[in-house]
């Protein structure tokens, strides 16, 4: 599919600037902001790279490109399980940014769910490397990159905490001013008159 790489870059920056704009409209600020920016970056940059990943399968398929083995795309167990795999991806990644919301609305059991759904997609995407072109330069360090990556994650997601502004308030009891306004109304009732006055 002709554009692949510039359109995929296109929508991973434009993600990574959406990201920021909208927690910052929600009063995400410092550290919870550069977190929650990076769990929704990373999401979208798995779910635009998987999108592109079947649309270029799908291309190849409908126009008979050759593939990497030389020979022109059939459908074929090969083409399938490219497009189970892409598919698979895009579920963890919609799986990923949910998570992410739900940490930016400062929710506790969001952190380790992010966390668990991205150890799930390095270990799916971590044997990829020495296969695919765009983990050429990843194949000396990408394991150690890789661990880096992940502590750097778990620290910040452990310090991360909501924001005051999402902090609900308490609400106000209704149940004191019901008994004031109980209370006033037969104080009322009390000092009206109930038929006519008797004489002396």
């Amino acid at each position: 599919m002709p554009y692949t790489d510039p359109i995929v870059f296109s929508a991973i920056l434009a993600s990574l600037i959406l990201s920021i704009g909208y927690q910052w409209r929600r009063g995400l600020r410092w550290r919870p902001l550069a977190v929650t920016t990076f769990a929704m970056w990373f999401s979208f940059g798995v779910i635009s790279t998987m999108v592109m990943h079947c649309l270029d399968v799908l291309w190849g398929l409908t126009h008979h490109v050759t593939s990497m083995t030389g020979k022109p795309f059939t459908y074929d167990w090969r083409t399938y399980s490219l497009l189970l795999f892409g598919a698979l991806m895009i579920w963890f990644g919609v799986r990923c940014l949910r998570a992410a919301l739900r940490i930016g609305r400062g929710e506790e059991s969001a952190r380790l769910e992010f966390l668990r759904l991205v150890a799930v997609v390095l270990a799916i995407v971590l044997p990829l490397i020495p296969v695919h072109p765009f983990f050429g330069l990843s194949r000396r360090c990408g394991a150690r990159s890789a661990c880096s990556w992940w502590d750097s994650v778990v620290v910040a997601g452990r310090r991360t905490r909501a924001p005051p502004i999402h902090r609900r308030l308490p609400r106000p009891r209704p149940v004191p001013m019901l008994c004031r306004s109980v209370r006033r109304v037969s104080n009322r009732i009390a000092t009206v008159p109930f038929g006519p006055s008797l004489p002396e």
